[in-house]
């Protein structure tokens, strides 16, 4: 009987010692799986595994030029997304350069970042994010053409007059642009873009009481079948008042 519990005792000493070297090998390839995190000249990245790069959150104060690729070892990552939060409530930064290689700017890149004034967005940026450029300081925004989707609050808050929206852009968020000032928007879509809605708040990507008549410009000249097209678009009919429209197309 005490051979035989004292086997059992040593099984379960086997097993125990078993898991235990099994906890150790996964806490051993999750590190090895963790990304690495560099800072060049300043400038925080997550490197990933197809060589390209993330720029991730730091401090970051003043003007900020980021480059299009990165040297670390012996390899070279190009630049090709804003990660989320990267810049978010860095208060004392003012401008920002962004390289052509960037494809997405993340949710809450910039947010916050109330001292932002001046912000050069690349021409083959795809995405930007929810909240991307929520409460900066931005007096004209301009969204380059091939950018598809802009987030949901965006920019809300910026005190930008202008606003100039990609040929690409065929989603516009809801509350994209609330509480912008803005009385000049020109478009170089000839297919209107979806103004998104959020019942709950009742809230569509502009805030129409900032909006007048003669706001936004159609580039190019608009044939009359595209100019119904605009005014029945999704979300566009929001802004007919008696069948006059508060945006004129031109």
């Amino acid at each position: 009987m005490k051979k035989l519990q004292l086997r059992v005792f040593q099984a379960f000493i086997m097993v125990m010692l078993a898991v235990g070297s099994l906890a150790l090998t996964s806490c051993s390839d999750d590190d090895d799986d963790a990304p690495e995190t560099v800072t060049v000249d300043g400038i925080s990245y997550i490197l990933n595994s197809d060589n390209t790069c993330t720029v991730t959150t730091g401090n970051y104060i003043g003007a900020v030029n980021i480059p299009g690729a990165i040297e670390s070892g012996d390899r070279r990552y190009q630049v090709t997304k804003i990660g989320a939060k990267a810049f978010m409530s860095c208060t004392e930064l003012t401008a920002v350069n962004i390289p052509n290689t960037v494809l997405r700017i993340d949710v809450h890149a910039f947010d916050g970042c109330s001292n932002l004034t001046s912000v050069s967005l690349p021409a083959n940026l795809l995405h930007i994010g929810n909240y991307a450029f929520n409460g900066c300081s931005l007096s004209e925004i301009v969204i380059p053409n091939a950018v598809t989707v802009i987030g949901a609050y965006a920019y809300q808050g910026n005190p930008a007059t202008t606003l100039q929206i990609g040929e690409s852009v065929n989603l516009i968020n809801w509350c994209a642009f609330k509480g912008c000032p803005i009385t000049s928007i020109k478009c170089f879509n000839a297919d209107a873009p979806k103004l998104d809605y959020y019942p709950d708040t009742d809230e569509w990507p502009f805030t129409v009481t900032t909006l007048s008549e003669g706001v936004l410009e159609i580039v190019p000249r608009l044939s009359e079948g595209q100019a119904a097209n605009y005014a029945s678009g999704d979300g566009w009919s929001f802004f007919y008042e008696n069948d006059n429209m508060i945006f004129a197309i031109l």
